[in-house]
């Protein structure tokens, strides 16, 4: 089971979006809709993906769009903490290498950024 939070930090600290558990096209909705919202308080973002287990395509697919969105109006979307082994794993499975993101308006993949990223 998912769990899709997006909360603000206040202050002009910007949105969190922390992600929980499994994310499957089943959530794909509700992922694109927290996006659009954390977009529309044009605030940055940072993605908590400490407890996320695994992603499928179609949410990887939201999430990769909303960058290109964010960096198109000059925010970012940034990745807080450790990509977890199942994400990792997951992104290979579906051939998604960081180091080549498939958009020239975009300088660096989020899933490049996490910290555990070698």
């Amino acid at each position: 089971m998912e769990d899709i939070q997006l909360q603000d930090r206040g202050a002009g600290e910007g949105n969190l979006l922390v992600l929980r558990g499994a994310l499957t096209i089943e959530a794909a909705s509700r992922l694109r809709g927290a996006l659009l919202k954390a977009y529309e308080s044009q605030s940055t973002l940072e993605l908590d993906v400490r407890a996320l287990e695994s992603i499928d395509l179609a949410c990887v697919q939201v999430l990769c769009s909303a960058h290109r969105t964010f960096h198109r109006v000059g925010r970012d979307i940034a990745i807080a903490g450790e990509i977890t082994d199942g994400v990792r794993s997951a992104l290979r499975a579906m051939a998604i290498d960081p180091e080549v993101c498939d958009s020239s308006r975009v300088s660096v993949c989020p899933w490049k950024e996490g910290d555990g990223h070698e």
